[in-house]
């Protein structure tokens, strides 16, 4: 997912301005970002890129993955 990310980022940012220097930002959980990278963050989600939605679905693979149980990872993928 990280290789994923990383590479939607690195193709998007020769035409999304506002991706300049976030490179490993989006490479983090929200809970490990700093505070600034946290309000940069909200910023490039509100913009809805490329990479922002690579980002989300990451960390909605990882909950999924965290899920105790099939049936729990099932309602969650459906959701």
């Amino acid at each position: 997912m990280t290789t994923a990310i990383d590479q939607t980022g690195k193709e998007e940012v020769k035409t999304e301005e506002i991706l300049k220097k976030t490179g490993y930002m989006f490479l983090k959980r929200l809970d490990t970002m700093t505070q600034k990278q946290r309000e940069k963050f909200e910023t490039e989600n509100i913009k809805n890129t490329q990479t922002a939605t690579a980002w989300r679905m990451g960390e909605n693979f990882i909950v999924m993955y965290d899920c105790k149980t099939q049936d729990e990872a099932r309602t969650y993928f459906n959701r």
